[in-house]
């Protein structure tokens, strides 16, 4: 009897320090892509005519690749987590499909603000005319809309909010 609880507490102390070590991994894997992609787009930055801040977003997402992993990784590591995690991913998969029936417009803008952030048809200062309607200065640009700077006829400013991938 004690043999067997000893070796439950040994099976059970070795889960922990894997998942420590997992977590210390994803930790230090995070930190240093982070770190080499901040280091790459800055040098980058000084050699051609793009903005390092806009590249935020690339660091963000490999951080969270990095750390949804090791989560992966935990959770293959305790045995009764399996079998609620296969039912959870189902469930998960289930909702990703409703979400992205429901985000789609919103997505659909996302993917035109990367293409506006990757090929550059306009910067931030460009004076733009966007069909009859929209006249202006960029004054920002991210991934879900766009900043015009906008005059009125009578001299006023306003500024005009557009969503990335309207047209």
């Amino acid at each position: 009897m004690p043999t067997s609880i000893i070796n439950n507490l040994n099976e059970e102390l070795k889960t922990g320090i894997v998942i420590l070590i997992i977590i210390f991994g994803a930790f230090v894997a995070s930190k240093l892509f982070q770190w080499l992609i901040h280091k790459f787009i800055r040098v980058t930055s000084e050699n051609s005519n793009f903005d390092p801040k806009q590249f935020k977003f690339l660091r963000n997402a490999v951080a969270f690749i990095i750390w949804m992993a090791a989560i992966i990784m935990i959770i293959h590591e305790i045995p009764q987590l399996k079998s609620l995690a296969i039912g959870l991913f189902a469930g998960a998969g289930i909702l990703a499909i409703v979400i992205g029936f429901a985000g789609q417009h919103a997505f659909s803008n996302i993917i035109s603000g990367i293409f506006i952030i990757a090929f550059r048809p306009f910067r931030v200062g460009d004076l733009i005319r966007i069909g009859d309607k929209y006249f202006g200065n960029v004054e920002d640009i991210t991934l879900r809309h766009t900043v015009i700077l906008n005059f009125e006829k009578n001299g006023s400013l306003f500024r005009i909010l557009l969503s990335a991938g309207r047209r």
